[in-house]
């Protein structure tokens, strides 16, 4: 729900009462309140800010609640994948995302955060004219190193399958798990298909520079050990792959344009043989004509002394 105040406007998000009256409804009741507090305690850039929260007494019983403040310009990751055309972007702003949530990743890493459910939906995003801003939302299932984990010991957290490590199905997962669904989410942003965790991951329709190529299959690997040991490493990994394609544009280039100065010499070269036919083919005319006439005035009896 988005309200005004005197100062600006803000969005209240209020766990509904249907999942409330669910039999884990008391879980999801202390996971919404713990994930609150989680985000409004990191106050890290590339988080979604927290203003307040706590609950509400009604009839029904107490309904947890949640201020963040309302920026018309952001919007989910899915919801602008969902208005693209063919459901992608280029690969150049897949890129500028990776990069964008990777930095906020290896600062909550750095904080002894694990997000656990990267995904379209939990990414806000904001197109300036020097790239993107990304904000990450939804801490509810997030696991805090440092501290009390937003889950129950053995209990399996409800990621979504579609981009959550496999080994989140066995254990509580570690920030290479979150490495996974950033790989997962930003296959999705360059290709408009989102690949199933379980299955071989197909990136047939990935075409972007090498080095990026091999860093998004390393990321999706399914063993954790293959992956990149932390978002650090994918920084420095993507660290100015937008401009390693240009030499390869330049190189295509200089072989089409010779290809065309060799097409445009081929076609004088055959103009100037052509010219030199006609021209041999005229003189060979003129002499035949000449040598006719020779031959005539030979073959004429010679005129009587």
């Amino acid at each position: 729900v988005v309200m005004s105040t005197l100062a600006n406007r803000v969005v209240v998000k209020v766990l509904p009462a249907s999942i409330l009256a669910r039999p884990d409804g008391e879980e999801a009741r202390r996971r919404f309140l713990s994930s609150a507090a989680l985000q409004a305690r990191l106050a890290l850039p590339g988080v979604a800010v927290v203003r307040d929260f706590g609950e509400e007494d009604s009839e029904r019983g107490a309904r947890p609640w949640l201020v963040m403040p309302h920026d018309p310009e952001r919007r989910t990751l899915r919801e602008v994948l969902d208005e693209a055309r063919d459901h992608k972007l280029s690969w150049q702003d897949g890129l500028a995302l990776l990069r964008s949530i990777a930095e906020t990743l290896r600062r909550l890493h750095d904080r002894g955060v694990v997000h656990r459910d990267i995904k379209p939906s939990n990414v806000l995003v904001r197109r300036r004219a020097e790239g993107w801003e990304t904000q990450l939302i939804d801490f509810g299932i997030a696991k805090d190193l440092g501290g009390e984990s937003l889950t129950r010991t053995g209990e399996s957290p409800g990621f979504s399958p579609q981009y959550g490590a496999p080994e989140l199905h066995r254990s509580s997962g570690d920030p290479r798990s979150d490495l996974f669904s950033l790989g997962v989410t930003v296959l999705e942003v360059m290709t408009g298909q989102c690949l199933h965790a379980k299955g071989p991951n197909d990136f047939s329709g990935l075409r972007v520079p090498a080095a990026l190529h091999t860093l998004i299959r390393s990321m999706t690997d399914t063993d954790p050990e293959a992956r990149p040991a932390s978002a650090a490493e994918v920084l420095r990994r993507s660290e100015g792959l937008e401009h390693r394609i240009w030499p390869i544009v330049l190189a295509a280039t200089a072989v089409i344009a010779l290809i065309f100065a060799g097409a445009w010499l081929g076609q004088r070269r055959i103009g100037a043989l052509q010219t030199a036919l006609v021209e041999a083919r005229r003189d060979a005319v003129n002499q035949a004509a000449e040598l006719k006439l020779l031959r005539e005035k030979l073959a004429r009896p010679a005129p009587p002394p």
